[in-house]
C-alpha cells in the first residue's frame, strides 16, 4: 500500500448531500487505498455558513464542498490557504491527479479516460441538476406546480434512460457493470460522482420505477 501521507492533513468541508457525498466518495476510496491524511468537517448550510465572510474567503461561491490545502507554502496566504471548489475540479483535477498514481479510480489508456470523462460531465451537468431541482420542486416549494414537477421528474427519468442503455450496451461480457472502461467497465471516479444522486430517486417518487 503506498503511503501518501501529507505533513498537514487536507480538510474537506461537506454535508452530508449527494454533492457533497461526491467528494466524500472519491476521498474515503483514496484512503483505503493510499491512506491519504483527510480530516472532514461537516457542516450544515441550512444555517447561511457558507455565506459567512471566513467561509467566501475558501470558496467566492459560497457552496460547498471545498478541499483545503495546508502544504502549498508558495500559494498559501495567512488569510487564504489553498482551495479546491467544485466536486468535479476536487475528484479529477486534484485528488486523483495528485494521489492515485496507480491509476486504481482513473485510466492511463485515452479512449477509457475519454469515457469515464464523457459520463463525469454527463453527471455534472445533466443528471445532478434534473435530481437536484426535481426534489426542490417537491420538497421546497409552498406551492407546488404539478405541471412542474412532472417536467422535472421526466428529465430524470430521461437521464436514466440515458443511463440505463449505455449500462445495457453490447458488451461481450454482458451487460456494463460500471460506467466507464472496457468489457464490463471498472470502477472509476464517474461511477463516484453519479451515484449519490442515483441514491436519492426516492426523493424524486421514482423509487418504485427503478
Amino acid at each position: 500500500m503506498a503511503n501518501t501521507r501529507t505533513p498537514k492533513p487536507l480538510r474537506l468541508i461537506t454535508m452530508n448531500t449527494p454533492k457533497g457525498q461526491e467528494v466524500q466518495i472519491v476521498v474515503e476510496e483514496l484512503r483505503l487505498c493510499y491512506e491519504v491524511n483527510v480530516v472532514h468537517m461537516v457542516v450544515d448550510v441550512r444555517t447561511g455558513m457558507q455565506k459567512q465572510p471566513g467561509f467566501l474567503r475558501l470558496n467566492p461561491n459560497g457552496k460547498i464542498p471545498v478541499l483545503i490545502d495546508n502544504n502549498h507554502d508558495a500559494i498559501n496566504t495567512i488569510d487564504r490557504p489553498f482551495c479546491v471548489m467544485e466536486s468535479g475540479a476536487i475528484c479529477r483535477q486534484y485528488l486523483c491527479s495528485r494521489f492515485d498514481t496507480k491509476r486504481v479510480f482513473y485510466f492511463s489508456d485515452p479512449c477509457e479516460l475519454s469515457e469515464m470523462e464523457q459520463w463525469v460531465a454527463w453527471g455534472l451537468s445533466t443528471l445532478n441538476p434534473a435530481t437536484d431541482e426535481c426534489i426542490k420542486s417537491l420538497r421546497h416549494s409552498d406551492q407546488r406546480d404539478d405541471s412542474a414537477v412532472k417536467y422535472l421528474r421526466d428529465e430524470v427519468i430521461l437521464a436514466y434512460t440515458d443511463l440505463e442503455n449505455h449500462l445495457q450496451s453490447a458488451s461481450p461480457l454482458g451487460t456494463r457493470l460500471y460506467l466507464a472502461g472496457n468489457g464490463q467497465g471498472k470502477f472509476s471516479i464517474a461511477d463516484m460522482i453519479i451515484w449519490p444522486w442515483i441514491n436519492v430517486s426516492h426523493m424524486c417518487g421514482l423509487r418504485e420505477m427503478i
